[in-house]
């Protein structure tokens, strides 16, 4: 939408966040997704609408001129519609976040840990504005290296690599014993902790894996993120979680 590079590393997001830099947060007045809505549902379509909209009325150049073509005065107000939309986005996963831990307190008072993780928490502004939302409630949050959130399937493939070395896997079947009921079940979104188990509504046999959290490693995996310090985290043994995703609207 707004003629971004998206040639660099980080793709979509990083692009967005460097040219947020550049602008005024305040110059447009999106509407935050959800707002009355008590839940923890995410949802950025009205969003994207809106600043597709924003676009076509204020910054039409953008859809033709590369960003790196533009004008100054051209420039600056893409800056100012990335900056505004990041803002608002930011304020979405804040108030969704702090909805989240009210209810997992309510059900489990002892929680006292937030893991975020996937291409959302590569943003340094998410990641500091978190990371206050935090400490404000007296948890704390936990966080791979930026370099860890910015490809999904290399988090995937990581998270596999480092299960597979605990021995938490299961080896595939031989070739004689697969047939018509059989099959692997594929997951896209791979949760913590299993939730409690329900019939099946197939007959096929599933080859079922266990979450993330059923056998945990040794070693720490994530470090700590201090909101008074930098949002990066000073050391990561393990990128296991890096698999772990915010949530994201496919």
């Amino acid at each position: 939408l707004l003629g971004l590079d998206l040639s660099g590393a980080g793709g979509g997001g990083a692009a967005v966040e460097a040219l947020a830099r550049e602008g005024n947060k305040e110059r447009f007045r999106f509407t935050v997704p959800l707002a009355r809505v008590k839940s923890c549902d995410f949802s950025f379509s009205g969003l994207k609408a809106n600043v597709a909209r924003c676009v076509q009325k204020e910054a039409p150049a953008a859809q033709t001129i590369p960003i790196a073509e533009a004008t100054p005065e051209d420039r600056q107000l893409r800056a100012d519609i990335a900056a505004s939309f990041q803002e608002v986005a930011v304020l979405h996963l804040e108030s969704r976040v702090q909805r989240a831990i009210q209810l997992a307190r309510d059900s489990t008072p002892a929680l006292d840990t937030l893991v975020m993780a996937g291409g959302v928490a590569s943003n340094q502004v998410v990641r500091t504005r978190i990371a206050a939302v935090c400490e404000q409630s007296g948890v704390r949050l936990v966080v791979p290296l930026p370099r860890l959130c910015t490809d999904n399937g290399v988090m995937v493939a990581w998270a596999g690599c480092e299960r597979f070395k605990l021995g938490i896997m299961e080896p595939p079947p031989n070739a004689d014993e697969l047939d018509d009921d059989t099959y692997v079940e594929l997951r896209p979104r791979w949760p913590l902790a299993d939730p409690p188990s329900s019939p099946s509504r197939s007959s096929k046999q599933k080859r079922l894996f266990p979450s993330l959290s059923s056998s945990p490693p040794s070693a720490p995996l994530l470090t700590p993120v201090s909101p008074n310090a930098s949002p990066t985290p000073f050391s990561t043994s393990s990128p296991l979680q890096a698999a772990v995703q915010t949530p994201e609207e496919h």
